[in-house]
């Protein structure tokens, strides 16, 4: 009985903290996400796999072997990084990819969903 108390007063003193401070925690999320997104590029070597651009802006995780079904809790964004960097998946499933070098990798392997996109030479 006692630690339902102690919980629901830290919950009370956590709200009351955050309505008074309504910005830091979206600036801790963000500070968090650059984080660990800056974390999992060093890991797959901070450029590009195919063509070795390094501009942070542009690079995207992409999976080698597209299966959304083995990663369909965490289809990309920072739930898969922290995955990634959990271990929940092998490092080996995954590589660093311009934005270029991505859409040309997703029009030629026909992983767009559509075939809307040709690869036409």
């Amino acid at each position: 009985m006692g630690s339902y108390a102690t919980r629901e007063a830290s919950r009370a003193a956590y709200n009351r903290w955050y309505q008074a401070h309504p910005t830091a925690n979206a600036e801790r999320n963000k500070r968090d996400r650059v984080r660990v997104k800056q974390e999992l590029f060093v890991l797959l070597g901070n450029v590009c796999s195919k063509c070795g651009y390094a501009d942070h802006r542009a690079l995207q995780v992409d999976h080698i072997h597209a299966n959304p079904v083995r990663t369909k809790w965490h289809r990309g964004g920072v739930g898969l990084y922290r995955a990634i960097l959990r271990g929940d998946y092998p490092l080996s499933d995954f590589q660093l990819l311009c934005a270029n070098c991505n859409w040309i990798k997703r029009v030629e392997n026909e992983e767009h969903g559509g075939n809307e996109f040709k690869y036409v030479n």
